[in-house]
């Protein structure tokens, strides 16, 4: 690992520059979107500590080796035996030394030659501890779904911060008080990320009557029935499939299967209807284009894609589908949300990663770039 060496005072004739930290977790790209939002956002340097290499492609980032023995996260099939969570104390820390002191290393002596003011952590309780024993302050960013296991209330008390990105009307109501009080809540963050503006579908505009399927790489997969009855919901508009996990529906008039798309703004500017799983990042993007929102939740640990689908439905926001769909429901359930989709676009408050820009800076002291 090369990183750069800190000027001195003696050698500039002014204090070093102070730089942040940022893991972000290697799964989606949602931690991915809203780290380079945030980055642009600062005036102050953050440099990225993550699996991914489209995380840390520059000379100061920390690229960091997997922790996962021979590629399994099954508890029952870990490298070397034990609990991976250590008694429910983790969530995830598999007995396998060659593995773990291999990326415990690399992650303590890039803390060790930076000396970084702080770290925003999206998202390890195992990566914040990692900082906090290793003297370094944390920014912790919250996540949906339920955390109110031990692991969650380790990693949010030894915080310095708690970070929300989503507006304060969305916090589950079940969330200790406590941690409601340690949060800022900074609003939507991201939406597209203008990292990547070159489309692949430069001509396709969407309007208000038809529909946009938008599905990430996250996991999950709609079925060929389940795009059919989006279809014959919607006759006389027109079905694109957006992104990856849709069966082939080849043999459906009305329905355009476009594929992974990098930039979905041009999908988003007409107001169409969009069919979404819960994710943050694709809630903040209808909300800031105003589309009406249906979302589907997929599976995510700690149930967070369905207690965020829940919070939006019940706050008036979206429409959640808890299971297959009729057509008739799937007419309802657009319709519905296009009663609804004053009541999101009202959620969106531009300016999210620069708030949270504000508050990292202020929490670790930094303010220069």
């Amino acid at each position: 690992m090369s990183i750069p060496a800190r000027p001195s005072a003696s050698s500039t004739g002014d204090p070093p520059p102070l730089r942040v930290g940022y893991y972000v977790h290697h799964h989606g790209l949602g931690h991915l979107t809203r780290y380079r939002a945030i980055r642009r956002a600062a005036s102050f340097s953050i440099d990225a500590l993550s699996e991914l290499a489209d995380a840390t492609d520059d000379d100061a980032g920390c690229l960091l080796p997997t922790d996962v023995p021979d590629g399994h996260r099954n508890s029952d099939d870990v490298g070397g035996g034990g609990d991976p969570t250590a008694g429910g104390t983790l969530h995830w820390a598999p007995i396998a030394p060659s593995i773990g002191t291999a990326r415990l290393a690399r992650f303590v002596g890039w803390l060790h030659e930076v000396r970084p003011a702080g770290v925003v952590v999206d998202v390890s309780v195992e990566a914040a501890l990692t900082c906090r024993l290793a003297g370094v302050p944390t920014v912790l960013v919250r996540q949906h779904g339920d955390r109110t296991d031990s692991a969650h209330e380790l990693g949010y008390r030894q915080a310095a911060r708690l970070l929300a990105p989503w507006p304060r009307a969305l916090e589950h109501p079940d969330t200790p008080d406590w941690v409601v009080a340690k949060t800022v809540h900074v609003g939507f963050i991201g939406g597209t990320d203008p990292v990547h503006r070159a489309s692949s579908t430069p001509d396709v505009a969407p309007g208000p009557n038809d529909v946009v399927v938008l599905w990430g790489v996250g996991g999950g997969h709609l079925g060929h029935e389940t795009v059919r009855d989006i279809a014959d919901a919607v006759p006389d508009a027109t079905v694109f499939l957006a992104g990856k996990g849709f069966a082939d529906s080849s043999d459906l008039g009305n329905v355009v299967a476009l594929g992974w798309v990098e930039d979905i703004d041009h999908l988003l500017a007409g107001r169409p209807v969009v069919i979404a799983s819960a994710g943050n990042n694709t809630v903040a993007a209808a909300a800031r284009f105003g589309c009406p929102l249906v979302v589907v939740p997929q599976p995510r640990p700690f149930d967070e894609q369905v207690e965020h689908a829940r919070r939006l439905d019940a706050s008036g926001a979206a429409v959640a589908v808890w299971a297959d769909l009729s057509t008739m429901s799937w007419s309802w359930a657009l319709g519905a949300a296009r009663d609804r989709a004053r009541v999101l676009a009202a959620l969106f408050e531009p300016g999210g990663a620069g708030r949270a820009a504000g508050i990292i800076g202020r929490e670790f002291g930094v303010t220069r770039r």
